[in-house]
């Protein structure tokens, strides 16, 4: 699921309003939780400077 799909129209205005903050934000591509020990794959994107 994304963003676009939950909250549609949503994605530019949360962007907008995220400008200037550092964090993480992050998608999870399937179902299910997390636990201690388990693998976990991140993806950086390129950051623009």
């Amino acid at each position: 699921m994304t963003m676009k799909a939950v909250l549609p129209g949503q994605g530019k205005p949360f962007r907008t309003a995220a400008e200037g903050f550092r964090g993480v934000t992050a998608w999870f591509e399937r179902e299910g939780g997390l636990t201690s020990g388990g693998i976990v794959r991140f993806h950086v994107s390129e950051r623009r400077a």
